[in-house]
């Protein structure tokens, strides 16, 4: 598989986990207001931002895949639009995208666990 469609993959399960987390407004509309159901609504807001910063990071891994130095900058431009991103095979990189999904887990396991 070349890079163009590795490309077109990873930004249609972006886009579909998009979607995914744009869902959870049809329930608050359509449901009426409950803690279970806010809390569930919660839970599943985290766990869709926990999959995309997953393939946030694994779609940075392959555009920068034909750059992968160890010593490199931790902040480099973005490939495509403004901005700068975490350079994933930097060690400081590899360990600030690690903390960020670690902070939305642990995120989730307190709303899993926290009484009504």
């Amino acid at each position: 598989m070349d890079k163009k469609q590795k490309t077109k993959k990873y930004q249609k399960y972006i886009l579909s986990t998009f979607l995914l987390i744009c869902l959870p407004a049809l329930f608050i509309i359509t449901f009426h207001p409950n803690l279970i159901i806010a809390k569930s609504i919660t839970a599943f807001i985290m766990v869709m931002a926990i999959i995309l910063v997953i393939l946030s990071l694994k779609l940075v891994q392959l555009f920068y895949e034909d750059i992968t130095d160890k010593n490199g900058p931790v902040i480099i431009p973005k490939v495509y639009g403004i901005g700068v991103t975490v350079n994933p095979f930097n060690i400081y990189g590899k360990i600030i995208w690690f903390f960020i999904i670690l902070l939305l887990i642990c995120i989730l396991i307190k709303i899993v666990f926290t009484p009504i």
